[in-house]
């Protein structure tokens, strides 16, 4: 029939409940944080954050209630509207408004796709010091990648501070990124 097999992953789910948010279809956003719930998989700030939203739009008081105690039992920090209007920029970009699931990526973006999945295999989450080692482990062994050397990467960690504010315009697969948010 064509359609392509979605692997059942944070990303795949994040954005079906991002969509459902947009939507308007709340009952499908807590369809999906349950259904992730119950196949051991986590949700996200960003996820229950969208869920939250929906339930509050469409007057569901009670069901956005039960994802801020979720997100408060997970140890997430902030609440929901905070975590949508720190996002809300890159959720309004154009690649969210029409979000591409990642088997359809492949074909746009195979090697950022293949890093994509042997960090989320070999990194402990919410780990930086893990995923930044599987990323450079995956150029070592796998495939080359345009990431910062270990010199470029030394000086970048030594020009920054505690408390500084950084801001990066386009990443290839957000090595640098992690490298300053450590």
């Amino acid at each position: 029939c064509g359609i392509p097999k979605v692997e059942k992953d944070l990303l795949s789910y994040s954005v079906a409940v991002f969509g459902c948010e947009r939507g308007g279809a709340w009952q499908w956003c807590l369809s999906l944080l349950g259904e992730m719930q119950s196949g051991q998989l986590q949700p996200d700030a960003m996820t229950y954050a969208c869920a939250a939203k929906a339930c509050t739009i469409a007057k569901q008081s009670g069901a956005a209630s039960a994802i801020a105690g979720q997100m408060r039992a997970n140890r997430i920090d902030g609440n929901a509207a905070s975590i949508l209007e720190e996002a809300a920029w890159v959720l309004d970009g154009p690649e969210m408004q029409q979000p591409v699931a990642l088997s359809a990526l492949a074909t746009m973006a195979p090697k950022q796709v293949n890093v994509y999945k042997y960090v989320a295999k070999k990194a402990t989450p919410g780990d930086i010091d893990s995923v930044i080692e599987a990323i450079e482990n995956f150029a070592k062994s796998r495939s080359w990648l345009k990431i910062q050397g270990e010199d470029k990467k030394e000086l970048l960690e030594k020009s920054l501070r505690a408390g500084d504010r950084i801001v990066e315009f386009g990443c290839f697969v957000g090595y640098s990124s992690l490298c300053m948010a450590r």
